[in-house]
């Protein structure tokens, strides 16, 4: 059930805090394609977008992922096949990383998957 209603979330790691401004999803679209070089029809839409975890006050800690909910499923796929063909991936000399939304556990089965 957990995997069935995170199927649509995409997780973006090392994006600095602030970069995105005060509209989260106008800086997705525009990021989203410019990093997977996709042209997006019709236009990438967002249920949701937000930064999670709580807010580090040391500057040197690594900044917190954006978790991103996409209303087309088919638009996640793309992301998500974009950003494995397109690695890596460089923001303002910042490594920025796009994976899928899993639970610890299903992550932690595809792990020992791959160990066989």
């Amino acid at each position: 059930m957990e995997d069935r209603s995170r199927r649509d979330n995409i997780r973006l790691l090392g994006i600095p805090e602030n970069e995105e401004g005060t509209d989260i999803q106008a800086f997705l679209s525009s990021t989203l394609s410019k990093l997977t070089s996709l042209d997006f029809d019709p236009p990438l839409e967002f249920q949701r977008a937000q930064r999670v975890g709580p807010k580090h006050s040391d500057k040197s800690s690594r900044p917190r992922p954006i978790i991103a909910c996409l209303l087309r499923h088919n638009q996640t796929r793309q992301i998500l096949q974009g950003a494995r063909s397109h690695r890596p991936f460089k923001v303002d000399q910042h490594d920025i990383r796009i994976t899928a939304d899993c639970p610890k556990e299903t992550n932690e089965r595809r792990k020992a998957l791959l160990a066989l």
